[in-house]
């Protein structure tokens, strides 16, 4: 319940923004989110709760902020939904790195919105001191010029490459505890990531429709246009790329079963046998981190029906097992987080005779020891999230893709 002083501010401050040109697109936004004021955050955070958008504040740091500072935090809370940042991680081991570069995308639109920083004022902490993330920040506290486009993908990897070994997370950053009934990522700054909780599809929903709702209004604000239309210039269809891979490289244009059951007679190859039974191994780098490239190869192949025979491995061979569905791979435990070593899971393949006839598939980040496939002689598709991993002896058998979307 949130109290009535508290109310009463929300509700001046949403009619105050509907009156000015330049924070009415927000303002209707704001009206439509659920508010809640919780002691589970320092400081404010918002998310999808399947159709509906919650915002959560802590009512200390509430009180501590002017009106103009909290029209910031609100705007910035929104871009997180229109620029559809939570789905668009690619290393959920790294949310620190992920959760500054959003941020700093965020701030540098807003701030460099001129006419919208004449409505609001940027948040300092108790010390008067900014508490704003931007690329400038960045870029002093690694010491290197980010050059390229802003865009969360290409800021991400600039931060990643020139972070120093063993940093620890960045000033800015207070991971989640995992604790309380709010699934916190982390705090950045001035606000408070959480978890959606909802589906890719209804995250998706919910951005487009709040950017239509911000164009039937009006024009899209400067900044709020201009951070769109870079966030989501045309990136190559990664998934798209890996499926055509797949079936070419490893089920040799495959792309459905033609028939369900073997002949009744037991005669090989009248019924389509091979499509039935078609089998390949998959070497998961479980030190490395493929965020949802997995469940959609993995995917991929389940409806192609082809059993998955998955070898998670770090420095050693940590588990073997034949996945045949979705459900499956999903109750699968992750073991391992250990080195990278993967030869070892390359010598299990070429010592089993029966494993070795199918053709393979490893999904790493790529940085691992040096592969060598003298002993492999079926196909290997190899898909990393970074760099080529080093080969020797691949027999012109093996393909590497680099995913980085």
């Amino acid at each position: 319940m949130i109290p009535t002083d508290i109310k009463n501010r929300f509700e001046n401050l949403i009619i105050f923004m509907l009156t000015n040109t330049n924070l009415s697109p927000y303002a209707n936004i704001l009206a439509r989110c659920n508010i809640y004021e919780t002691e589970e955050l320092n400081t404010m955070g918002i998310r999808i709760n399947h159709k509906n958008l919650e915002l959560y504040y802590n009512k200390e740091y509430l009180k501590s902020l002017s009106n103009n500072q909290l029209i910031f935090i609100l705007i910035h809370e929104m871009y997180h939904i229109m620029l559809h940042h939570p789905q668009r991680e690619i290393n959920t081991a790294n949310h620190y790195i992920a959760n500054l570069v959003k941020d700093a995308i965020i701030n540098d639109s807003i701030i460099n919105d001129s006419a919208l920083m004449q409505c609001c004022e940027k948040p300092v902490d108790e010390n008067n001191n900014l508490r704003v993330v931007t690329t400038e920040k960045l870029e002093n506290e690694l010491n290197v010029k980010y050059n390229g486009i802003k865009i969360f993908e290409d800021m991400y990897l600039w931060y990643k490459h020139n972070q120093k070994l063993q940093q620890q997370p960045s000033q800015y950053f207070k991971p989640g505890n995992g604790n309380g009934t709010i699934p916190i990522i982390g705090q950045v700054g001035f606000d408070t990531h959480l978890q959606h909780q909802c589906t890719e599809i209804e995250a998706q929903m919910m951005k487009e429709e709040l950017i239509n709702e911000i164009k039937s209004k009006g024009n899209l604000p400067a900044g709020l246009e201009k951070a769109l239309k870079l966030e989501f210039e045309k990136q190559p269809d990664y998934l798209k790329i890996i499926k055509k891979v797949i079936s070419n490289h490893l089920l040799h244009g495959i792309k459905k079963k033609t028939f369900s059951r073997p002949h009744i007679y037991g005669i090989e190859g009248l019924k389509g046998n091979i499509y039935r039974q078609f089998q390949i191994n998959c070497i998961l780098d479980t030190s490395g981190s493929m965020s949802d490239e997995v469940n959609f190869v993995l995917g991929f192949l389940y409806k192609n029906k082809v059993i998955v025979r998955l070898i998670q491995c770090d420095a050693e061979v940590q588990s073997i097992e034949l996945i045949k569905n979705t459900k499956k791979i999903i109750d699968t435990k992750i073991k391992g987080y250990g080195g990278t070593i993967l030869q070892p899971a390359i010598d299990n393949i070429a010592q089993d005779k029966n494993a070795k006839k199918y053709c393979n598939l490893i999904l790493t980040d790529g940085y691992t020891d040096t592969l060598d496939f003298r002993n492999i002689n079926r196909p290997t598709l190899i898909i990393s999230t970074e760099v080529k991993c080093p080969i020797k002896n691949d027999n012109n058998r093996v393909k590497q893709i680099i995913i980085k979307h």
